[in-house]
């Protein structure tokens, strides 16, 4: 019927658009394990990604942010995530890997936390605000943009190696072409999780 055309056509244009900027490379669109999804979720309310796709979006993610919102709207995207600026929440944060992304994703979630405490400010009352960043130690970044020093920086963890989801799995291709299936991991190491939170949170 109707629908059931609509709806198979909005699935076909999401993953051809995913599909034309993978071209066999699946690593950047590596996703956190679910039994990481439902630490965060039970332990800091996580309900929300910053980077993700309807192809490796969580299902302890009821929302995400991702690349495409035109496409992605109808697969529960709240639209690309340099331009979600939300008040509060809890959010898992693993951008592509590059120093450029990194670069803007710090720069993105510092605005973020400032205009919470603008609000709070103006209000008197803040909404918990927490973003959970999981990154590659490349060169130690963080420290670069000072994200310590941040008055809402809470924790870091450094050196840790964790298994990582192929993003583009369905498509039976994974990091360097090699084939995978649903399910199947990549091992990643020096990691680094960063704890960001303002004082509600």
């Amino acid at each position: 019927g109707y629908h059931t055309d609509r709806f198979l056509w909005r699935v076909f244009v999401m993953t051809v658009r995913y599909a034309t900027i993978t071209d066999r490379y699946s690593g950047y669109q590596a996703a956190l394990t679910p039994n990481v999804f439902h630490a965060l979720n039970e332990s800091f309310g996580v309900t929300q990604e910053c980077f993700a796709s309807p192809l490796n979006r969580s299902r302890f993610s009821k929302r995400c942010c991702s690349l495409f919102p035109d496409t992605d709207c109808f697969f529960g995207s709240r639209g690309a995530g340099f331009d979600y600026v939300p008040r509060g929440g809890s959010f898992e944060c693993n951008p592509p890997c590059d120093g450029h992304t990194f670069k803007h994703t710090f720069e993105h979630i510092k605005r973020i936390f400032e205009r919470s405490a603008r609000v709070a400010e103006r209000t008197g009352a803040a909404k918990p605000l927490s973003i959970i960043v999981f990154m590659p130690r490349m060169g130690r970044i963080e420290q670069e943009h000072g994200v310590e020093r941040w008055p809402f920086h809470r924790r870091t963890v450094r050196g840790g190696s964790a298994n990582y989801l192929m993003g583009m799995q369905h498509t039976g291709t994974g990091p360097r072409g090699r084939k995978v299936g649903l399910g199947d991991t990549w091992d990643a190491t020096n990691q680094v999780i960063i704890f960001l939170q303002n004082d509600a949170a």
